[in-house]
């Protein structure tokens, strides 16, 4: 019975509103807003305004759930088939007034005690609900007892209404649920735009990486290839140096060659001598005897000519240190007679400057002790050699003017003073050689 009156009262509304559409578009609203407020203190007893305030609110939530979607919609169709077999199981169980009369009787109601409906300012509408309730109960005894019953629905209608009203929450709540789920997919589809880029540009920075890595070991092995380069170059300069060395050892090869041969006839010459010493007596007085020869250091000041006639006086020549070993002997020899001052011995360049030679015209030879720096003809004068005396030139050659007064050193052949002349101008003068001066 209370869905018959659910269904009953909009489509009474729905019949009113067009009637009053006619009479006038300011009467009906006015009517319609008098009905709203009439509807309130009515809706208890009829259901009229809550019926129609329900049916706006199905309405709204029936349109609301087509947003959420099938189920909600699904729902309220569910309903809705269960509130028409409701409405018809009534229809079976109760009869109906007859409702062909109710568009005249409403038009009545409506046009009663009006003639003139467009002139009035407000239309009596207090009387509407007397009409429905005459109009419903006409015919029908029991009328008043459905109208009663029509009451039952109506906290079925104010939960339904809650309802809705919850559902519209729900849907507002899921609508903002929507929006934040959309603005969290477009941040993490731009999350994930950014990330595909960054990883672009890692695969990118891990080119470069693998780049840098193969460009690091090209600069490796070319800086090992520059340090080659740089030894190389390092050996080439040294290069010219060791053609020099070998130059000069070539060069001294040939004068050891020189060396070599003119050793030779030296040794050939000391062999001699030393077989002729054998048939001789031994040396003249106060000389000592050396591989041979005898040597004597005068303490008496003479100038070169001087002491080489002084030599020749006593059958022999001024000393012709050679080699070394004999060198090292007339040093010990003079140092014996004195320590400071100089001793001629029998070497000059007095034909032919900067070539020495021994008094016996012999080549200097490969041997010489010469002082730093000398010889050095000062003054172009120093043709004659003596051992020097001097503190930074001691025991070494020294060339001097040859009229200085100095010491000197003799040397002769061993015997008597007779045959000592002819040994040294036969026996003991060895043959020239001539070798190049080592300074």
């Amino acid at each position: 019975m209370g869905v018959l009156t659910v269904i009953i009262l909009p489509v009474l509304l729905t019949v009113v509103a067009a009637e009053a559409g006619k009479l006038g578009a300011a009467e009906a609203g006015q009517g319609a807003t008098e009905a709203g407020k009439l509807g309130t203190a009515e809706a208890g007893k009829l259901g009229t305004a809550v019926a129609d305030q329900g049916a706006a609110e199905a309405g709204q939530g029936a349109a609301e759930a087509g947003k959420l979607g099938a189920a909600e919609a699904g729902q309220g169709a569910a309903e809705a088939g269960q509130g028409a077999a409701e409405a018809k199981k009534g229809q079976e169980q109760a009869e109906e007034p007859p409702l062909s009369h109710i568009p005249d009787t409403i038009k009545a109601m409506l046009s009663e005690g009006k003639p003139n409906q467009e002139q009035a300012e407000e239309p009596p509408l207090s009387h509407i609900p007397d009409t429905i309730k005459a109009m419903l109960s006409e015919g029908k005894p029991n009328n008043k007892e459905r109208i009663m019953d029509s009451e039952a629905p109506q906290g079925a209608l104010k939960r339904h209404r809650d309802n809705l009203r919850q559902l519209s929450a729900t849907v507002q709540a899921l609508q903002r649920d929507q929006d934040a789920l959309k603005r969290d997919q477009d941040a993490l589809k731009r999350n994930q735009d950014a990330l595909k880029r960054d990883q672009h540009d890692m695969r990118r920075l891990s080119t470069t990486v693998d780049d840098l890595k193969r460009d690091q070991h090209d600069m490796r092995r070319l800086s090992t290839i520059v340090d080659d380069l740089k030894r190389d170059q390092h050996d080439m300069r040294r290069l010219p140096t060791i053609v020099d060395a070998l130059k000069r050892n070539y060069h001294d090869i040939r004068r050891l060659s020189t060396t070599v041969d003119a050793l030779k006839r030296e040794l050939d010459n000391e062999k001699r001598r030393h077989k002729i010493g054998q048939t001789l007596t031994s040396c003249p007085r106060s000389y000592t005897m050396w591989r041979g020869t005898c040597y004597k250091a005068f303490n008496k000041r003479k100038s070169f000519d001087k002491a080489a006639a002084a030599c020749r006086a006593d059958g022999g020549t001024l000393a012709m240190p050679r080699d070394a070993g004999t060198d090292a002997f007339l040093i010990s020899l003079y140092k014996s007679v004195s320590d400071h001052w100089n001793f001629w011995i029998g070497l000059h360049d007095q034909r032919e400057e900067g070539r020495f030679e021994w008094v016996d015209r012999s080549a200097l030879g490969p041997y010489s002790s010469w002082s730093p720096g000398e010889p050095n003809n000062f003054f172009g004068m120093q043709d004659c050699v003596c051992y020097s005396a001097k503190p930074s030139e001691k025991d070494k050659w020294d060339d001097q003017p040859c009229f200085m007064l100095n010491y000197f050193i003799c040397q002769a052949a061993p015997g008597d003073r007779r045959d000592s002349h002819h040994y040294c101008t036969t026996a003991l003068r060895p043959s020239a050689v001539k070798l190049t001066r080592k300074t």
